[in-house]
């Protein structure tokens, strides 16, 4: 059981998704009793077994369903050659089975370690989030301006050198010092996934950002997902307070929660308790 337990540790440790599958009950014979556990990774790889022969076969089908959709799952399966949730076999038995579908934390990928990078990844070390920064300047990747297990990556002059692609559980944010490294890491990331990217910067700057790139034929599918200006629309212009927009808008994006408009119900002031009359004054809450 240590075996099996390092495996699931390694694959959330390297940010793997894959299926956790286990028997959860049985009557009757069966190949293996509750307990027994095995794992398919969404690379198709697999470790350990729950029994072998048509039973595992069906079992690992559900678990490429469950792997696709996200969701977790409870298989019934008979152990008998026909009817509904059988597999084939003529044991007789009868098996549950519980599919998860687990994954590493989600990574936050963040170009730029300046002032605002530095904010940002400091208030977003208290969520479940692993933490990359990524810089093209050496003397910005001092361990002494992150938080401890924050990944530090020398993507070298003009981000032009190497570094690890995002991927669909990655969350981008685009800090870099200046429009022209801007460009450059949006340029990189065009044919990688991502479930979020976001550049800092004002509206002007994105319209500039997005006609450079759509005049170099990127596609309106990779522009579309571009977030520019980067966050929530708080107010804020310290560091601080844009990191804060930015983890909010990162956070209503993993919730999938769609943006809403703000939406002002009009009323008139006789509607409006707290309106002041002509020649008076308005109530306080605390004075009706």
């Amino acid at each position: 059981m240590l075996e099996f337990y390092s495996k699931v540790s390694h694959l959330l440790r390297n940010r793997n998704r894959f299926a956790l599958i286990t028997v959860i009950a049985t009557s009757g014979s069966t190949p293996r009793k509750p307990g027994a556990k095995m794992i398919l990774t969404e690379g198709g790889e697999q470790f350990f077994s729950i029994g072998g022969g048509a039973f595992e076969a069906m079992v690992l089908d559900d678990a490429r369903g469950a792997l696709a959709d996200g969701e977790t799952r409870i298989g019934e399966y008979r152990f008998k050659e026909r009817g509904e949730g059988a597999v084939g076999m003529a044991c007789g038995g009868r098996a549950s089975v519980l599919i998860e579908i687990l994954r590493g934390p989600d990574l936050l990928m963040v170009f730029g370690g300046g002032h605002v990078g530095q904010a940002l990844i400091g208030k977003a070390s208290s969520l479940d989030l692993e933490i990359w920064v990524v810089e093209d300047r050496p003397d910005f990747l001092d361990p002494e301006r992150f938080p401890p297990g924050t990944r530090l990556i020398d993507a070298g002059p003009g981000f032009e050198g190497r570094f690890p692609p995002p991927d669909r559980d990655t969350y981008v944010c685009v800090l870099t010092r200046c429009h022209r490294t801007d460009l450059c890491v949006l340029r990189r990331l065009v044919n990688e996934e991502a479930a979020y990217i976001g550049v800092i910067g004002s509206r002007r700057k994105g319209l500039r950002i997005l006609a450079q790139l759509r005049s170099e034929g990127i596609s309106e599918n990779f522009l579309k997902l571009i977030r520019i200006p980067i966050g929530l629309d708080l107010g804020g212009r310290s560091p601080a307070e844009i990191a804060i927009s930015i983890l909010a808008e990162i956070v209503q994006v993993r919730n999938r929660i769609a943006p809403r408009e703000k939406r002002v119900r009009k009323i008139s002031p006789a509607q409006d308790r707290f309106t002041p009359k002509e020649g008076g004054t308005a109530r306080s809450p605390r004075a009706s």
